[in-house]
């Protein structure tokens, strides 16, 4: 039987961010939360299931966890509740402007998920073409799950998950992580020096930690 990994990705970010994490489990069969055969998937046809997920994506990824038997499970800048750190007003903005100035409002987002103006340029100079044919209502999906989204089950979890957050994120910061920290008896948090972006800011450093710890 084949190990099954499952990515829950953040958003407004494409499949091929995720290319490198993948190739770390090139025996697995590996799906992306927006598959439309998602749902269709057995777990109980896999030897061993892990889940991937990113930011708004842990969302999903910690509710999946909670009514399926996972083996591994691997929350990069995770949240409980993203607006406890980030006004909603702030989302309903962007909903809004996505609707004028769609690629003026994925620039500006993607700025804030760099400590560093010259990495954020980059990522903006290899994604730019991707990013935008993301479409505008799956984005605007994104953005309402961020504001209403919250998990809020203290149920002691039996999995314990790997936590691993950037030491300079400005759009999950670490007091928003931490929270994360009281659904699971034991936990495994590793933080790296950088933003909220670590698949491209720290991609070496990511595949390091995960091929170590898992």
């Amino acid at each position: 039987m084949k190990e099954l990994v499952l990515i829950f990705k953040g958003w407004s970010s494409t499949t091929s961010l995720y290319r490198d994490i993948e190739k770390l489990y090139k025996d697995a069969e590996v799906h992306y939360s927006d598959e439309v055969e998602w749902p269709q998937i057995k777990l109980s046809d896999y030897s061993r299931v892990t889940l991937i997920a990113w930011s708004m994506g842990t969302l999903d990824a910690i509710e999946y966890e909670m009514s399926h038997k996972i083996d591994e499970m691997i929350l990069i800048s995770p949240t409980l509740d993203f607006t406890s750190t980030i006004r909603p007003i702030i989302l309903k903005k962007m909903i809004k402007r996505l609707g004028t100035d769609k690629e003026g409002c994925l620039k500006d987002f993607t700025g804030l998920c760099f400590d560093s103006t010259e990495e954020a340029e980059r990522y903006w100079r290899d994604y730019h073409e991707e990013i935008m044919e993301i479409p505008e209502d799956l984005l605007i999906e994104g953005l309402e799950k961020l504001m209403s989204k919250k998990i809020e089950s203290r149920e002691e979890r039996r999995i314990s998950p790997l936590i691993i957050v950037g030491t300079e994120d400005r759009v999950i910061p670490l007091e928003n992580s931490k929270e994360v920290e009281g659904l699971y008896p034991d936990v495994r948090v590793i933080k790296v020096e950088g933003g909220h972006n670590l698949f491209y800011d720290k991609k070496d450093e990511l595949i390091k930690i995960i091929e170590r710890e898992v």
